[in-house]
């Protein structure tokens, strides 16, 4: 398991688990990157991640268009631009 979005603030409402075949580990390239189903873009404003991964949001599929700042694998609140906006998101 590498992390679960969730609709709401302070993981509530809707979720998602994204799995992985490893932790991210320290190098801090791409480990994995997940295009959104077409019922979750534009929808997560909270990424519970496990596997020690940051997390990249991306606005456009395929981690195009504008990044965001890398968040910690524990973020209960993406506020601002970046809540309720991801259309692909990365973990390193």
């Amino acid at each position: 398991m590498i992390a679960t979005i969730f609709e709401d603030w302070r993981y509530g409402g809707d979720s998602i688990t994204l799995w992985g075949s490893r932790p991210c580990g320290k190098e801090r390239e791409t480990a994995f990157y997940f295009n959104l189903p077409e019922d979750w873009k534009g929808r997560v404003s909270a990424v519970q991640g496990w596997a020690e991964c940051e997390v990249t949001l991306y606005s456009r599929p395929y981690l195009e268009g504008v990044a965001s700042p890398r968040f910690p694998d524990l973020t209960p609140v993406l506020d601002g631009q970046w809540n309720d906006y991801a259309q692909s998101i990365e973990f390193r």
